[in-house]
């Protein structure tokens, strides 16, 4: 079995700080966690979404609609943040449609990743062609296969 140090880095070289966020559902910590290390052993800074495990009263989300938003245009404007990895899917994506800082994302070419409900802001950037739609897999999911 390799060691975290040992699996190759799969972002551009010039992406030194991630932000990751949950606009959808509520990932399981342990496992964002032990992404996060992944991301690290790259020389990766990453920024977590200061919502991203908050309590929600539908138990499916991540946090309530203003607080998932409220993360996401952070990053958005955050202008150390090279990428926005979204933390899983689930359901709630399409909620933020109307509020994301679109103007903003349109300016910075920033790349949004993830798939599953993310899809539903990935369509948004397109139609509005803002920002990097980029379909791969959640932050909260990185070590699966390790």
């Amino acid at each position: 079995m390799k060691t975290v140090r040992e699996h190759i880095n799969p972002f551009p070289g010039n992406v030194r700080k991630i932000a990751v966020v949950a606009p959808a559902g509520k990932p399981d910590r342990a496992r964002l966690e032990a992404s996060l290390k992944l991301i690290g052993s790259w020389g990766i800074k990453t920024l977590l979404g200061e919502h991203v495990f908050s309590a929600s009263e539908e138990e499916y989300f991540s946090a309530p609609k203003e607080k998932r938003i409220a993360d996401f245009n952070a990053a958005v404007n955050d202008r150390s943040v090279d990428m926005i990895l979204c933390a899983r899917g689930g359901y709630g994506s399409a909620q933020l449609l109307p509020e994301i800082d679109w103007e903003t994302l349109r300016k910075r070419r920033l790349p949004v990743l993830g798939y599953s409900d993310i899809t539903a802001i990935h369509m948004g950037m397109l139609k509005l062609s803002a920002g990097i739609p980029v379909t791969c897999q959640m932050a909260a999911s990185f070590t699966d296969s390790l």
